[in-house]
């Protein structure tokens, strides 16, 4: 369950990857201090997680500051504040901290991952938890430089596909290595600007698969407002014409 939060969170904050000198120059573009991402159920608000960012003086992403609200009353003990600060050598991430403080019992625990680095790319990433547990997700990559599958000491695994570009199109997720039920994501791409794209250094970009421009699930329907640089303000994503959640975006 902890694993699979902290990949939901990091799919939502950095919805490919490409050689480092193909990326856009982004450098007079303003930079992504808060998104607010809405969430609905039944046309109702269900929850609404809202981001602050922060960047060192290279650049990069170095802080951000989240809050989880839950509209439902019953579901209010899992609201929740944490902060992920990331910490560099350069253009080298480290490790991550994720201070929590979860309503339910007041409770504050401290999830930490430190970064390995094989051949310049990221290869593990060691999790250490408030109880002391760890876990280790392992990548391997392509010729190329894109990841090719990640597998979790508690026998999960992702594998990637991607487009004659290299733009990663599909994920599979497996629950363990002998397992033939899997789960498939599909992704499409649009011509908008991904505002987290810039703030990456090239390690997370190959990890996270962050394009130049946003990506979405290929079931969504996607509706983009977007500013002079051709970055998002606004996105809403639907479903057969329900929608499913909104994101606001300020520069």
């Amino acid at each position: 369950m902890k694993k699979t939060f902290l990949i939901t969170l990091l799919i939502l904050l950095f919805i490919s990857c490409s050689p480092d000198n193909e990326r856009l120059d982004l450098a007079n573009h303003p930079k992504l201090t808060k998104l607010i991402s809405t969430y609905y159920e039944n046309e109702n608000v269900s929850k609404v997680n809202t981001y602050h960012y922060s960047y060192n003086n290279n650049g990069y992403t170095n802080k951000i500051d989240i809050t989880v609200n839950y509209t439902d009353p019953s579901e209010s003990d899992w609201n929740r504040d944490y902060t992920i600060t990331k910490y560099y050598d350069g253009e080298i991430l480290l490790r991550d901290v994720f201070d929590h403080r979860v309503n339910i019992n007041n409770r504050n625990y401290t999830t930490e991952i430190e970064f390995t680095y094989t051949n310049d790319r990221i290869s593990s990433e060691l999790a250490t938890f408030k109880d002391g547990h760890e876990r280790t997700e392992n990548h391997f990559y392509n010729p190329n430089g894109t990841l090719n599958r990640s597998e979790i000491t508690n026998g999960s695994i992702y594998e990637y596909s991607y487009d004659t570009q290299n733009k990663m199109v599909e994920r599979k997720f497996y629950q363990s290595p002998n397992s033939n039920d899997f789960s498939v994501e599909n992704f499409k791409y649009h011509t908008v600007l991904n505002p987290f794209h810039k703030t990456a250094s090239k390690y997370l970009i190959q990890l996270h698969h962050l394009s130049e421009y946003m990506r979405s699930y290929t079931e969504e329907d996607v509706d983009f407002e977007t500013n002079d640089f051709n970055l998002p303000i606004k996105i809403t994503y639907s479903e057969n014409g329900v929608v499913k959640r909104i994101q606001e975006y300020e520069y």
